[in-house]
């Protein structure tokens, strides 16, 4: 290895196990104590933290800075079967489970199952007060509008 420092290259002999990624072939180097071996990763697995653009953290263990992102499905000539599916689980009905919206880091609006597993949108000005603009019962699938006006009619 090679390391221009103060106007001269230093060299360093190699150890096991040091990686190099070589960013114009996009292909990983290790050093198994003979040579380098090339690889190209293809799998990524029980990862702590992933940072992709920012820094990952105990509160946001996957964090990606990006303006646009893609999720498309594997196509049957893939050998998958066309479909995509995301799939967000909770442990229990009273728990959270959703999607904030935010401004500036301030939510102004929520979609998901919030203490129940009611689907839920609630909209906020200040990201403090919420107030729910339609509620779905998931035993029957009756949607509700909460904040809408209501009125009582009466017949004689």
């Amino acid at each position: 290895m090679a390391l221009w420092t103060d106007g001269a290259w230093l060299r360093l002999p190699p150890r096991t196990g040091w990686r190099a990624w070589v960013e114009n072939e996009g292909l990983l180097l290790v050093y198994y104590g003979t040579g380098w071996i090339g690889t190209t990763p293809t799998a990524l697995q029980n990862m702590a933290l992933l940072g992709m653009g920012t820094t990952a953290d105990a509160s946001n263990p996957f964090s990606a800075k990006l303006n646009a992102a893609l999720w498309t499905a594997k196509t049957v000539a893939e050998g998958g079967t066309g479909d995509l599916f995301y799939t967000m689980n909770k442990e229990a009905a009273g728990d959270d489970l959703g999607l904030t919206l935010q401004t500036g880091f301030v939510t102004k609006a929520l979609v998901g199952l919030f203490g129940s597993d009611r689907l839920r949108l609630a909209v906020s000005s200040d990201g403090s007060t919420f107030f729910d603009g339609l509620s779905v019962d998931n035993a029957t699938g009756i949607v509700d509008q909460p904040r809408l006006p209501r009125f009582k009619a009466y017949t004689n």
